[in-house]
C-alpha cells in the first residue's frame, strides 16, 4: 500500500459520508460518554450464594431453564449469583416467582448498573444479518476514453459472524460477509476489536475491524472486455446497537460499517500493438448497515 494515497483517500472522502450515517457514528461515541451517575439504579434478583465454584454450572443450567440470566460476583470466596437487570417492579415480580422454582430464598434486590457487584461472565456468541451497502466508484482516465457500462453501486447480502464476549465489556469477533449488485460481488473475510458498555439491555459499542477483501465482477465494467477479481486488505470503523430480548439469550443487532479498501481494476483498449486508450477505475469505500440477530451461549 501507499500509505500517503490511502491517508488521503479515508481523509477525503470521510468528510463526504452521508449525514445520517455521520450522525449515526457519534451517537454511539457519544454514548461511551455518557457520564455513570446518569444511568438509574437497576433490579436484580439475588438467586444463591456458594461457596463451592462447582455448583456454578448447575445454577447457571436452573436460570438457563427457567429463562432467566445468570450473573456471578465473587468476594471473600463466596460466589453470589444474580439475575438481570429488570426493567421494572413488574417484570421483577414476575421473574421473582419462576426463580422461586428451583431457589426458594430469591429475593429482589437493587443497586446502581455500574457497580461491581453484578459482573456478567465471558460468552461466546454468532450473529447473522443482512447487510445493505453503498460502493462508490472513480474512474480515472490515464489517455483515450474508455466506454463503461451501468456500474450499480448498491449491494445487499448476508454477514456471519462469530465472537467472544470479555467480562471487561471488550469482544472480539470473526466475520465472513458476502454482498452482491447487478454488476459485481463484494466477499469480505475480516475480525473486529469492540467496546460497549450496558445500559439495562441496550449494548452501544465501537470497534476498529481489518481483514481482507475480493471483489468479483459479473457483469465487464468495460463494454467488450473482461475484468479480473480483485483482492485488497480491507479496514475501518463501526457503531452498533445490541438489544438483550432477554429471551433464550437472544439479542436483536443494527450497526454501521464504514471500511476502506483499495479495489484498483485496470482498464485499456489495444489497437494492433498500441494502447489507444487506458483508465483505472476504483472502489476504496464501503458504507454499509445491517440488521440481524445474535445467539449468546
Amino acid at each position: 500500500f501507499n500509505k500517503n494515497a490511502i491517508m488521503s483517500i479515508l481523509c477525503n472522502q470521510f468528510i463526504t459520508i452521508k449525514d445520517y450515517s455521520l450522525k449515526f457514528f457519534y451517537f454511539f461515541i457519544f454514548s461511551l460518554l455518557v457520564p455513570n451517575f446518569l444511568v438509574a439504579d437497576a433490579i436484580y434478583l439475588l438467586v444463591a450464594k456458594t461457596n463451592n465454584k462447582d455448583n456454578l454450572p448447575y445454577i447457571k443450567s436452573k436460570l438457563h431453564n427457567l429463562q432467566l440470566n445468570a450473573l456471578v460476583y465473587k468476594s471473600d470466596g463466596i460466589y453470589t449469583v444474580y439475575s438481570g437487570p429488570l426493567k421494572d417492579e413488574k417484570e421483577a415480580s414476575y421473574a421473582l416467582k419462576r426463580a422461586k422454582r428451583s431457589f426458594a430464598h430469591a429475593d429482589i434486590v437493587s443497586f446502581d448498573t455500574q457497580t461491581k457487584n453484578a459482573t456478567k461472565k465471558g460468552y461466546f456468541f454468532v450473529n447473522g444479518s443482512l447487510a445493505s451497502l453503498t460502493l462508490p466508484y472513480e474512474h480515472t482516465i490515464q489517455i483515450g476514453n474508455i466506454p463503461l457500462n451501468t456500474i450499480d453501486s448498491k449491494a445487499t447480502g448476508y454477514i456471519f459472524e462469530g465472537g467472544y464476549n470479555f467480562e471487561n465489556n471488550i469482544f472480539v469477533t470473526m466475520s465472513f460477509m458476502n454482498a452482491a449488485s447487478s454488476t459485481n460481488t463484494l466477499t469480505n473475510l475480516y475480525s473486529s476489536l469492540n467496546y460497549k458498555i450496558n445500559i439495562k439491555r441496550l449494548e452501544p459499542y465501537v470497534g476498529i475491524l481489518g481483514g481482507i477483501s475480493s471483489l468479483a465482477w459479473d457483469k465487464s465494467p468495460m463494454l467488450e472486455a473482461n475484468s479480473s477479481p480483485s483482492t485488497s486488505l480491507v479496514y475501518g470503523l463501526q457503531a452498533g446497537l445490541n438489544y438483550d430480548t432477554g429471551f433464550h439469550n437472544i439479542a436483536l443487532l443494527a450497526n454501521y460499517r464504514y471500511t476502506v479498501m483499495n479495489h484498483s481494476i485496470p482498464l485499456k483498449i489495444i489497437d494492433g500493438t498500441s494502447i489507444t486508450a487506458s483508465s483505472t477505475l476504483n472502489h476504496n469505500l464501503v458504507h454499509g448497515l445491517n440488521l440481524g440477530v445474535q445467539y449468546r451461549f
